[in-house]
């Protein structure tokens, strides 16, 4: 049985998975697809302190290598059903069950997509899932932003600057994603 299950390999997880080593509990983090979760398929993280500028992969393969260098043990399975009985967290997974006191859920996040030719393969380039992070290298451009209208606000008003020139395209859209769309990224040239 385990003092600790972590399901999620992300950030969060990661660096709960550090803190429960340093505690000496038996601790195992749980992941689906790939360590490092969403930021890892980021270019360039340019607002990471200690790192002036890491792409989100380097970023995430130092987070896991402190972390495994503590002895944290990763397994990929999928998280199918919890259940406790008595004081026992029951996890179901893919690749069988495991027992533990307590569960750290750390699952992250997941942009939705709009589903619009060439999202795909501009995302990175000109499509952005992160108005707050990558607004910055959209400064002087024309953008739109496809989300809730408080975003909108706050990306376009004079204190944030990052898009000052926001085209706001309404709240119609989903409510668990911000969209930051432009024409050209300086990246991309």
């Amino acid at each position: 049985m385990f003092d600790l299950v972590i399901i999620g390999g992300g950030p969060a997880g990661l660096t709960a998975g550090i803190y429960a080593q340093r505690a000496r509990l038996k601790t195992v983090l749980l992941e689906k697809q790939m360590v490092g979760g969403q930021i890892a398929v980021s270019d360039v993280i340019e607002n990471y302190p200690g790192f002036p500028s890491i792409s989100g992969a380097g970023l995430m393969e130092k987070f896991e290598e402190h972390a495994r260098g503590l002895g944290l043990e990763i397994r990929f399975a999928d998280v199918i059903n919890i259940t406790v009985e008595n004081e026992v967290k029951v996890i179901k997974t893919s690749e069988g069950e495991i027992r533990t006191k307590a569960i750290i859920i750390a699952t992250g996040a997941k942009p939705k997509r709009l589903g619009v030719p060439g999202e795909k393969e501009l995302t990175g380039k000109g499509v952005s899932y992160c108005a707050t992070c990558d607004g910055p290298f959209f400064r002087n451009l024309k953008v739109m932003v496809v989300g809730p209208d408080s975003i909108h606000s706050r990306l376009s008003s004079p204190a944030r600057k990052a898009t000052p020139s926001a085209i706001s395209a309404g709240s119609a859209v989903l409510p668990m994603g911000i969209w930051l769309l432009a024409a050209a990224h300086p990246a991309a040239s």
